[in-house]
């Protein structure tokens, strides 16, 4: 793939990244987002089924591996989106 095909499907990831239905994301807490006091300091449950297909494209925006665990910046990066969509709300 080119240099240039590599960066049309970024964008095109990052687009549908940013599109996506966080309307659906609960913020109540019989279906809380939140992970309970986490040693290492993550915030947001990624196993959750309405945060893990973001979490799904968001690696894929970044170039992540399938099985690559996510940097601690870009942990934190991630977290910080779905922090602040859910209090835009």
């Amino acid at each position: 793939m080119t240099k240039t095909g590599i960066l049309q499907r970024r964008i095109s990831v990052a687009v549908s990244f940013r599109r996506a239905d966080m309307e659906r994301v609960p913020t109540d807490q019989s279906e809380s987002i939140y992970l309970p006091l986490h040693p290492y300091g993550f915030r947001i449950n990624i196993a959750h089924p309405r945060i893990a297909p973001l979490y799904e494209r968001f690696r894929r925006w970044k170039g992540i591996p399938y099985g690559m665990p996510l940097s601690d910046d870009e942990r934190f990066e991630f977290e910080s989106y779905i922090i602040r969509k859910v209090n835009d709300k």
